[in-house]
Order: structure tokens, then C-alpha cells, then sequence
């Protein structure tokens, strides 16, 4: 936890020196999407997360990538962060964005079990 909050507290000390940041105009959601980014970089760190985070940050990094943000992506983590400087704010990010990406595997799964039983359905009987 200590060498996550090192690495958090460079990204901060960057930002700190960065120009205006672009964050102002962009959503929310955009910005949510950027701090998942960010601390999922964190977990990323601890080999028992490794995997599981390198995952989260695609998705996350695709949907940033969907807003047409990936150009202006470093201006927006830096300013993001700020907005985690300590372990209570790394944590209840992590937390956030680990239940969203439960919650979207949880709707493919459901899609994916939808679609076999239609296709079950489809078939046609055994001819006897």
C-alpha cells in the first residue's frame, strides 16, 4: 500500500505542474472512468491483482477511448489525481470501480445464458 500511495503522490506532484487541466469540460463519468484508470494501475502492482486489474483498466481505458478522451488522457490523470490523496479515497475508488466491473461481467453472463437458452430453443426436435 505504501509504493501505491508513492506512485499516487508522483502522479499528484505531476499534476501540480501540469497546465490547466481539460478536466472542467469533461462528464462525470469520463472522470470516474479516469480514476479507475488510475488506481486499477495501483492494484495492478500487487501480483495477486495483477491480472484482474490489467483487465478493469482495458475496459475502462475502452470506454475512455469511446468518448474520443485518449488524447487528452495524461492531461486528465493527472488532474484525477488530486482527487485520491490518501489510502480512504485509493480505497472507496477501488471499491467503485470494482463493483462496476463485477456488476458488467454479471450482465455478460447473463447475456451469454439468454442467447444459449435461445439457442436451445431454436433447435429443432430429434426426429424419431
Amino acid at each position: 500500500m505504501r509504493t501505491a500511495l508513492i506512485a499516487l503522490a508522483a502522479v499528484t506532484s505531476a499534476a501540480a505542474v501540469a497546465p490547466a487541466a481539460p478536466a472542467a469540460a469533461q462528464s462525470a463519468e469520463a472522470l470516474a472512468d479516469v480514476r479507475c484508470v488510475l488506481v486499477l494501475g495501483v492494484a495492478a502492482r500487487d501480483p495477486n491483482q495483477k491480472q484482474a486489474a490489467f483487465q478493469g483498466t482495458y475496459y475502462y481505458l475502452g470506454r475512455i477511448d469511446g468518448r474520443g478522451l485518449k488524447p487528452k488522457l495524461e492531461a486528465l490523470m493527472k488532474a484525477e489525481g488530486k482527487n485520491i490523496p490518501g489510502p480512504d479515497q485509493l480505497k472507496a475508488e477501488l471499491t467503485r470501480c470494482g463493483g462496476e466491473l463485477r456488476q458488467r461481467a454479471t450482465d455478460l453472463q447473463t447475456t451469454y445464458q439468454h442467447l444459449q437458452a435461445e439457442a436451445e430453443a431454436a433447435k429443432p426436435a430429434p426426429a424419431q
